[in-house]
């Protein structure tokens, strides 16, 4: 008996396929025929797992043509082979064109990825936890750092990237200046105040002050050192200006309001003659900075006894008790106020002598 095998022919074969770039794509061979023991031969053997065998698996990195030829190994001169092409599709690539990669906070600028008609959807991922879903859009960095920068980009083809930029973004700080000033609440008798600005982040290399109403300067005069002193003879509300700038051409602008306040400052005697004189008939306080509101005097004997009170400052205690005269001696007197500013309130307790 002599068996006389027929030629193969492919049962199966891959066909063209289309992938996404990075996407493995599976590639199967099947034949019949002959003795039905079959080998294959792929090539180009480029981005396959081997060069023979039914089954491939592959990750081109582009599109490539393949051919395949299948033989029997009985009848070597029995063969078929067919050719079929890949197809890598890539997503799209943003082209962004940013002016600069660094600059002082904030760092305002336009991202434009220039793959409108290609993409779905564009993600950028800012590396901060911010991440926007958008293109050609105006975005300002207000925090100091080093951003880098990825954009995703899903295709009208199907496929998705991640395109890492190939340098990070980044923001240098502005100083962050707070500006402070000694005696940290001056007044007309502690009116020498110098000015020290303290800085976030640094190093500070320039300051540029402001002043307006400071003693002898006519309006408002400047300084360019880091801790101006300035004498303000007058209570009100002075401008204080300082434009500080770091070593990377970083400014920030800090401004505020100094208030110079009266002294709060009391004299309360300690003897009074309410002999009609004219001369030291009342008992009052003298003061500097004092309100009229909150003020209150109470008057009492040596037993606990109230003799007098008030609550207007401009009035004292003419020495009567009852439209009477009181005896000469001591009295006790206790006194509560507050000053102009509504700060600083005191409460005196002690004696003074009636002598008539």
């Amino acid at each position: 008996k002599v068996d006389v095998l027929s030629p193969i022919a492919f049962t199966q074969t891959p066909g063209n396929k289309i992938i996404c770039l990075g996407d493995s794509v599976k590639l199967t061979m099947g034949s019949i025929g002959g003795s039905q023991n079959y080998a294959y031969n792929w090539n180009p053997e480029i981005f396959l797992a081997a060069p023979t065998g039914s089954a491939q698996y592959g990750k081109p990195q582009s599109t490539t043509i393949y051919n395949v030829t299948g033989y029997d190994i009985s009848c070597p001169n029995y063969t078929v082979s067919t050719s079929f092409t890949v197809t890598v599709n890539k997503a799209p690539e943003p082209d962004l064109q940013l002016p600069v990669m660094q600059g002082c906070e904030p760092l305002c600028l336009v991202y434009n990825s220039r793959t409108q008609n290609d993409v779905n959807v564009i993600t950028y991922d800012f590396g901060n936890g911010t991440i926007m879903q958008d293109d050609n859009f105006s975005y300002c960095l207000t925090e100091p750092g080093t951003y880098n920068l990825k954009v995703t980009t899903r295709g009208k083809n199907g496929c998705t990237a991640t395109y890492p930029q190939n340098a990070p973004i980044v923001v240098w700080p502005t100083p962050h200046t707070a500006l402070n000033w000694s005696p940290d609440q001056p007044t007309t008798t502690n009116n020498h105040v110098t000015f020290d600005p303290t800085n976030q982040y640094g190093p500070v290399v320039k300051y540029s002050w402001q002043f307006q109403g400071t003693t002898g300067t006519g309006g408002y005069d400047t300084s360019s050192l880091k801790n101006p002193m300035r004498i303000y003879n007058d209570i009100g509300k002075y401008p204080v200006m300082v434009i500080s700038q770091t070593d990377k051409g970083c400014i920030d602008t800090v401004f505020k309001v100094l208030e110079m306040r009266d002294e709060f400052t009391v004299f309360i005697p300690n003897t009074f003659t309410p002999n009609g004189d004219g001369l030291n008939d009342i008992f009052n306080i003298k003061g500097i900075g004092l309100k009229t509101e909150g003020f209150s005097m109470e008057i009492y004997d040596r037993w606990g006894t109230l003799l007098y009170s008030t609550k207007d400052v401009m009035k004292g205690w003419d020495g009567t008790v009852k439209g009477i005269f009181g005896e000469n001696g001591v009295y006790v007197y206790k006194i509560k106020s507050v000053g102009a500013n509504g700060e600083g309130k005191k409460e005196y307790v002690g004696h003074v002598s009636l002598l008539k």
